[in-house]
C-alpha cells in the first residue's frame, strides 16, 4: 500500500475496524493498529488514554485481549528486552530493585484474580485452540508449547546423566534452586515450578553452601539463642538489625518496635543497654549513664558535651530524661575570663604606700592612683572620673611619659 508521493504507508480507515475479529490485535511493519479508531502505532497504551479516553485494561476487555497483552510492537519490546538486559549486567543494584514486593501468596492469589477475569475471553480462548488467526499475538502457553519444553527439560536431563527429573530432585534432595538450576542449565524459577509440580520440598535456605543474602526470610532466632546475646550489642547481618525482643532479622527496627512491640526505640535501647550513650558512659569508667550524670551534674552542657562527645541539645535531652536540672550559670572546667571582674578598691591607707613613679598592675588591670579603682584604661578613667588628661596624670605621680595608660597584653 503507497500513499501519494509513492513511499510505502498505511491506509487510514473512516472509521472503527470491523473486520478485526475479537481476541486479534494486528500488527503491520513494528506498528499495532488501535482497534478504536484505525490508526497504526508503535505504543497504544498512551494513544487509547488520550484519544479514547480509555484506558489500557478497558482497552484489552473491550477487544477481548488477554489481560497481559503488552499494547506495544514487538520492535518495542525487543528494544526494550535489550536495554533491560544491559542494565542486568551494569547495574548490580538494579536486579535488587526488580524483585516483588509482594508476598508469594498475595501473588498467587492476584495471578488467579486475573485468571479467572480473562479466561472467557476471545483471545485467550484461541491460543489455547491453537488459532492459526492469532499467530504471533499469542503470548500465553498452548499445549504443544508446554509439551516442547518438557521435552527439552527431559533432554537437558539426559545430557546430566539422568533418566528423569524426578530421578534429579530424587538423587540430590539436599541441593537446592540454584544448584539445579546450574547443573541443567536452566532458570532457577523453572526449577521452583517443576518443585511444586511434581510434588518435592525444596531443602531450605540452610542447605549445604548456602549463603543467606536475606535474613529477612529466616525463621526466628530461638529463645534460648537470644537470650544468649550478650548485654549491650546489637546483632547485625548482611546490612539487617536482629529484633532482640522476637528474634527476627528487619533493616530497620524503628516501625517494628512500635507497630509490633508497643515500644520506642529509645526505651529498646535502654532495656538491652544498646544505648550510644550508656556504652561512651562504660567507655569512660561509669556503670551506667546514670551514674556519669550524677558525678558531671555541677558541670555546664559545653563540658558533658565534649565528654559524651554530642550536642549541648543531646546533652539537656539525656539530664531531662534521667531527671537531672542543668546548673544554672556554670563555668566551664578551666574557664578563664576574657574580661576578669575588677578588684576592690583601695583604701587611702593603701593608695599612699604605693612607691612614686610606679603604676600597679594586676590581672591585666591598671590602678588609678587618684581614687585607688582597678580600671583597663587609666587615660580615660582619669579624663571622665577626675577630669585631667593623661600628660598631667603622668607628671602628678612621676611616671615616665612612653607609659602607655591602659591594659597590657597577658
Amino acid at each position: 500500500m503507497e500513499n501519494q508521493r509513492g513511499r510505502p504507508g498505511h491506509w487510514i480507515p473512516p472509521g472503527k475496524p470491523t473486520d478485526v475479529p475479537p481476541g486479534v490485535q494486528p500488527e503491520y511493519g513494528g506498528k499495532l493498529l488501535c482497534l478504536e479508531c484505525g490508526l497504526w502505532f508503535r505504543q497504544l497504551g498512551q494513544h487509547v488514554v488520550v484519544k479514547h479516553e480509555i484506558s489500557a485494561d478497558d482497552y484489552r476487555r473491550i477487544h477481548e485481549l488477554p489481560r497481559g497483552f503488552g499494547l506495544h510492537s514487538s520492535t518495542v519490546k525487543a528494544r526494550r528486552a535489550e536495554l533491560q538486559r544491559e542494565r542486568l549486567a551494569t547495574d548490580p543494584e538494579f536486579k535488587d530493585s526488580l524483585r516483588p514486593k509482594r508476598s508469594r501468596e498475595e501473588l498467587a492469589e492476584l495471578s488467579k484474580a486475573a485468571w479467572r477475569e480473562s479466561k472467557d475471553r476471545a483471545g485467550v480462548r484461541a491460543s489455547y485452540r491453537g488459532n492459526p488467526r492469532v499467530g504471533k499475538n499469542v503470548h500465553l502457553a498452548t499445549q504443544g508449547r508446554v509439551k516442547q519444553l518438557n521435552a527439552e527439560l527431559d533432554e537437558r536431563c539426559r545430557q546430566a546423566g539422568f533418566a528423569s527429573l524426578e530421578e534429579v530432585f530424587t538423587t540430590h534432595q539436599d541441593l537446592n534452586n540454584h544448584q539445579i538450576a546450574e547443573l541443567l542449565g536452566i532458570s532457577v524459577r523453572r526449577v521452583s515450578g517443576q518443585r511444586r509440580r511434581l510434588g518435592f520440598e525444596p531443602p531450605g535456605r540452610w542447605a549445604a553452601d548456602y549463603v543467606v543474602k536475606h535474613p529477612s526470610m529466616q525463621p526466628p532466632i530461638p529463645a534460648a539463642e537470644l537470650a544468649a546475646v550478650p548485654y549491650g550489642e546489637q546483632p547485625t547481618r548482611n546490612g539487617h538489625l536482629l529484633c532482640l525482643e522476637c528474634g527476627r532479622w528487619f533493616k530497620t527496627l524503628d516501625q517494628h518496635m512500635s507497630v509490633m512491640h508497643s515500644i520506642t526505640v529509645t526505651d529498646y535501647r535502654v532495656k538491652h543497654g544498646i544505648d550510644p550513650h550508656e556504652a561512651r558512659a562504660r567507655e569512660l569508667g561509669y556503670a551506667s549513664l546514670t551514674d556519669l550524670l550524677t558525678a558531671t551534674a555541677s558541670w555546664n552542657g559545653t563540658d558533658l558535651a565534649k565528654l559524651l562527645g554530642v550536642s549541648r541539645r543531646k546533652t539537656r535531652e539525656l539530664r531531662h530524661r534521667y531527671g537531672f536540672t542543668p546548673p544554672r550559670g556554670a563555668r566551664p572546667v578551666g574557664f578563664v575570663p576574657k574580661t576578669p571582674r575588677p578588684h576592690p578598691e583601695l583604701s587611702a591607707e593603701e593608695l599612699a604606700a604605693v612607691p612614686h613613679g610606679e603604676q600597679p598592675e594586676k590581672d591585666s588591670q591598671l590602678l588609678c592612683l587618684e581614687c585607688g579603682q582597678w580600671t583597663r584604661g587609666i587615660a580615660a578613667h582619669a579624663r571622665w572620673k577626675h577630669a585631667i588628661s593623661s600628660e598631667e596624670y603622668r607628671a602628678r605621680h612621676g611616671l615616665p611619659t612612653h607609659l602607655k595608660l591602659h591594659r597590657r597584653p597577658s
